[in-house]
């Protein structure tokens, strides 16, 4: 299994050259492929996996604004040995986040942080300056792959197709930004961002706006198992308190106890089985309904934890896509075959729930949630914040 955490180059727009090959009408999913190796063959399987991944999402999901995905392949050691790669970099399979995220505000007064490929779907009436590509993707060429046009899948390969389409859907949206500031802090906080700025660039040392707390779109959905309570009153909390407190110091130098413990509590529950959960738009009863959350982690692993569905819970069901381990030596057929052979193929009914829930459009929910529109400054809402949601390979399962 694997964990999802996340020479000649050729470089090709898939979907341009497949639209210019078949004369059909613009893919909206867009791909700028750099692939960085000498294998032609293996390239050429890559582009063909794309077209694939595009055509489910775009049946599943309705796109009206082209989405334009980066990807680049390559091995993750490149520059290293074998003894100095480090153990992360050389177990990870793939990797993928937004390019930028947007501050808007949600129906319930808080503003979120939503990945520009969901705020271009909005088409609000006045928008900042996108960036060029939505999502950023990145992909390992040191693990043996599979691909649909391989032949029978061997123990030691890893299907292509699950892994690439796992990682878009975080580039979608399927994150969470209850993070792990600081590595030798066991708390959890929410992404820590200026409260007004044009751009934040994390190896910035100097920032132009007092800090505050934000959460990630899909966590506004967030709630505790244990009673239903949304998790978004601790963000609530923090920032009401962030804002009596304004500074660009280190915002844990001016919690106090009480503020310090929620954030502690917040890293426990990150760290006991099946404490958090997805509460799709809609629902009636929260036991029944909740997406539940991997918080079996333990250590919390940053892009790991939370950021995934419970691997107990779905393992050989029609929602395995998300979780944090994926499994070597089966295709993905036969990973939906586990789950029952669910009509709608890899994007299982949770799944799509929860992009449905976070603002994207199907064709059973064609008006789905929107916060509301930018204001007259848009371009203050821009938020470039680098994370990224991995896959990485268990050692037990393949020799690295």
């Amino acid at each position: 299994m694997v964990d999802c955490d996340w020479s000649n180059q050729i470089k090709q727009d898939v979907s341009d050259k497949l639209n210019q090959e078949n004369g059909e009408p613009q893919q909206m999913f867009k791909v700028q492929l750099n692939c960085r190796s000498d294998n032609t063959t293996l390239c050429n399987f890559i582009n063909l996996a794309f077209e694939r991944a595009s055509k489910t999402i775009s049946t599943v999901l309705k796109i009206n604004t082209q989405i334009v995905v980066n990807a680049t392949i390559y091995n993750f050691c490149d520059g290293y040995t074998p003894q100095t790669c480090p153990p992360d970099l050389a177990a990870r399979l793939g990797q993928a986040g937004p390019t930028m995220i947007y501050a808007l505000e949600d129906d319930d007064g808080l503003e979120r942080l939503y990945p520009q490929a969901l705020v271009k779907q909005f088409q609000f009436p006045r928008n900042p300056k996108f960036n060029e590509f939505d999502i950023d993707a990145e992909f390992n060429t040191k693990f043996p792959l599979w691909f649909e046009e391989s032949g029978p899948i061997q123990q030691f390969e890893y299907d292509f197709f699950y892994v690439m389409i796992h990682e878009l859907m975080h580039g979608l949206g399927f994150f969470s930004f209850w993070i792990q500031a600081f590595p030798d802090v066991p708390a959890l906080i929410p992404a820590i961002v200026p409260k007004f700025s044009e751009t934040v660039n994390p190896k910035e040392k100097i920032l132009n706006s007092d800090l505050i707390v934000k959460e990630s779109a899909l966590d506004k959905s967030m709630i505790f198992l244990s009673d239903g309570s949304p998790v978004s009153s601790v963000t609530k909390y923090l920032s009401d308190f962030m804002i009596k407190n304004p500074g660009r110091s280190d915002p844990f130098e001016k919690f106090g106890d009480k503020e310090i413990k929620m954030l502690t509590d917040m890293y426990t529950l990150a760290n006991t089985p099946k404490s958090l959960g997805i509460l799709p738009r809609g629902s009636k009863n929260f036991v029944t309904d909740a997406v539940i959350l991997e918080t079996a982690i333990e250590p919390f692993i940053q892009g790991s934890s939370i950021s995934h569905v419970d691997l107990t819970t779905y393992l050989n069901t029609s929602d395995f896509l998300m979780m944090w381990k994926a499994v070597n030596g089966k295709t993905i057929e036969d990973l939906i075959k586990d789950g029952g052979n669910y009509p709608g193929g890899v994007i299982g009914p949770k799944l799509k729930s929860i992009l449905e829930t976070i603002g994207y459009s199907s064709e059973e929910n064609p008006n789905p949630y929107k916060p509301n529109a930018f204001k007259e400054n848009a371009k203050s809402s821009a938020i470039n914040l680098r994370f990224s949601y991995e896959i990485i390979v268990i050692k037990a399962n393949y020799e690295l």
